[in-house]
């Protein structure tokens, strides 16, 4: 069904520079966004700053809705990708203070509430997005991104006191003179979480704005501030009964997804057949009078999901397409998926990702996923074991020790084998709440780390990774609020922190973003509207476990089954392919990482201690081969 509104997608460049040889690059960053934005373009250049946008029509398909957009005097200009899903409340109050409007689209609300509220009125929004905006009359450029970061946004200082912004790095690359300068650190970070996180990139001179940030550029200064980061309270009290959490949860989500089904065009929902999707694809169906669905399954089975993505499309009744991916199908994506992302990117589960917006982009130009419910509501094994590790505190010193038994045990090819987790939990356990979680998660392990890449061991005071704490105050002072908590909190809250703050804006939504809009389709995220983010963080510890809101939710419904499910995730065989169909081309891309400075001794016994079944050691050979692909990518000729 078709909902009517005024939104529509798209990717935003522009450079303020004195010189005009230098702002006439924006052409060529627009067109390198093309992918985002389809169904049009625009361009302006004001003598100072030049600004471009390539759109993605959703609603008010009209030439109206074109960008650059501007006030009503032409001093305030605005390019916008993005959708302010509360964007009618906030016009209604605009026209009664006489602002005058010419078209219905979402973005051109910004350029006035702008005028009246100046950098203040981001932090009022309900939407994704990442903008920026010319103040004229104050001769300054303003940058700004979502609360949670589901729209990204790169800049970098240029030389004789300009600046310049872009959608992806690709379009950031096309500024002449931008030299692609590796970041020492944001390698280190890079291998060991998989994802370079904000503000760094993987080049020296490229910065990304972080999530809930406001970036001003003023007199050849800029200057970051943070308008929100998540809050947990601790000590939560039980304020309600779980059955009135439960009901208040359902309102707020319905809500989300009826403010996400707003659109001129057809939306549909991607179903995994976990309970996140299905409850989306529930509350999606309660709400629209049709509904198309679409999934993924793999001929490998112990990776597929697609029987229960069948039982809640059939038992919805929604006209649901699936698409079956072989090995032969992942393998030969892989390529196209790790040029997409710009920089170095070993989250294994955008190739599916990839493939789906493909599919799903053949069909509707917008779905809804559960992106953020696993983060919110406690659906990590990690947030489990903090807690775990915790209560084990007085065996601090013994169980580390235990960690090579556990090793010896046979790990086989899955994903997360017991054994390999039990491994994991008891290497880390005795370290500080931060510092387990990051080697918990890591592609590369910190002690191994330091073997691969000897240069970051200057930077293991703490590990490598969360180095990026401190330095985001050197880009403006916006982590100053950020620490305390990290530092503060019980284990508990430090570990959804750190999924909310980190892992979720800087995999998981670039993980959806890129695969998704590759294929010019927008994809929206429910669980991430503000109403629910608050809710669940005030939610009681007990209640943000295992998802048990969300279960207690599905349980009443014809869904029921659905919610006895555990959690499977979207996962690649990759630790048998790299003994099988992958081996050939991955030991030859090794070799390319020894550029980087790595030891290239310790990646061929890392390589060499999976082929022998000695270690699952997919994680770590990915983060390579992704590292080698990219290189090769990002540096031919």
């Amino acid at each position: 069904m078709r909902f009517r509104g005024g939104f529509l997608m798209c990717g935003i460049a522009g450079i303020l520079h004195p010189d005009p040889g230098i702002r006439k690059a924006i052409e060529a960053m627009t067109e390198a966004l093309v992918h985002r934005g389809p169904d049009d373009r625009g361009v302006i250049d004001t003598g100072e700053v030049a600004l471009g946008h390539r759109r993605l029509s959703i609603v008010d398909l009209s030439e109206k809705g074109r960008q650059p957009l501007r006030n009503e005097s032409g001093e305030v200009l605005l390019v916008c990708n993005g959708e302010i899903y509360d964007f009618e409340t906030v016009r209604r109050g605009l026209e009664k203070r006489e602002h005058r409007f010419h078209s219905r689209s979402d973005s051109e609300v910004l350029v006035h509430l702008f005028e009246e509220e100046g950098e203040r009125c981001f932090a009022t929004l309900n939407g994704m997005f990442a903008c920026a905006v010319w103040d004229g009359p104050r001769r300054r450029l303003v940058l700004a991104r979502d609360r949670m970061g589901q729209k990204p946004l790169y800049y970098a200082m240029l030389s004789d006191g300009g600046i310049a912004f872009a959608s992806e790095l690709k379009s950031l690359l096309r500024v002449p003179g931008l030299a692609k300068e590796i970041d020492r650190k944001a390698l280190a970070q890079y291998l060991a979480l998989g994802y370079v996180a904000a503000p760094r990139t993987i080049y020296s001179r490229i910065r990304k704005l972080p999530p809930g940030c406001v970036g001003i550029f003023h007199e050849g200064k800029f200057r970051v501030s943070r308008y929100f980061h998540p809050e947990i309270s601790e000590r939560r009290p039980w304020s309600s009964s779980v059955s009135e959490w439960e009901e208040e949860l359902r309102c707020l989500l319905t809500g989300a997804v009826k403010r996400r089904l707003v659109a001129d065009v057809e939306v549909g929902v991607w179903l995994s057949g976990g309970i996140d999707s299905s409850l989306l694809g529930l509350l999606a169906a309660e709400n629209c009078d049709s509904l198309r669905t679409f999934s993924v399954s793999f001929t490998e089975k112990a990776f597929d999901e697609s029987e229960y993505a069948r039982f809640v499309a059939r038992t919805l009744r929604t006209e649901h397409h699936e698409l079956t991916c072989t090995p032969a199908d992942l393998i030969e994506t892989i390529p196209k998926v790790l040029k997409t992302f710009d920089e170095p990117f070993a989250d294994a589960s955008a190739v599916p990702t990839y493939l789906l917006s493909r599919h799903t982009s053949r069909f509707v130009k917008v779905a809804l996923s559960g992106d953020g419910a696993d983060e919110l509501f406690g659906g990590y094994p990690t947030l489990w074991a903090q807690t775990a590790a915790q209560r084990l505190a007085v065996f601090r010193r013994a169980l580390p020790q235990l960690a090579p038994i556990a090793e010896r045990l046979p790990q086989g090819d899955g994903y997360y084998p017991p054994s390999y987790v039990l491994a994991r939990f008891l290497r880390h356990c005795a370290k500080p709440p931060v510092e387990r979680q990051v080697g918990w998660t890591a592609y590369v392990e910190p002690e191994l780390l330091a073997e691969l890449f000897p240069e970051a061991r200057e930077w293991s005071a703490e590990p490598a990774a969360f180095q990026f704490e401190k330095e985001e105050r050197e880009e403006g002072g916006e982590t100053r609020r950020e620490q305390g908590p990290f530092r503060t909190a019980g284990v508990a809250a430090v570990s959804r922190l750190l999924d909310q703050m980190r892992y979720l804006p800087d995999d998981i939504l670039v993980k959806t973003d890129r695969s998704s809009m590759a294929h010019s389709l927008e994809v929206r995220a429910p669980f991430l509207d503000p109403s629910v983010v608050a809710f669940a963080n005030r939610l009681p510890d007990p209640l943000v476990t295992k998802k048990v809101l969300l279960k207690r939710l599905l349980r009443s419904t014809c869904l029921a089954p659905i919610s006895r499910r555990g959690k499977q995730g979207f996962a690649v065989p990759l630790a048998k392919w790299f003994r099988e169909d992958l081996r050939e081309n991955v030991a030859a891309m090794l070799g390319e990482t020894e550029t980087f400075g790595l030891e290239g001794a310790v990646a061929r016994r890392i390589w060499n201690e999976h082929q022998q079944g000695r270690a699952n050691r997919w994680r770590e050979i990915w983060a390579l081969y992704v590292l080698g692909c990219w290189k090769e990518s990002a540096f031919k000729g």
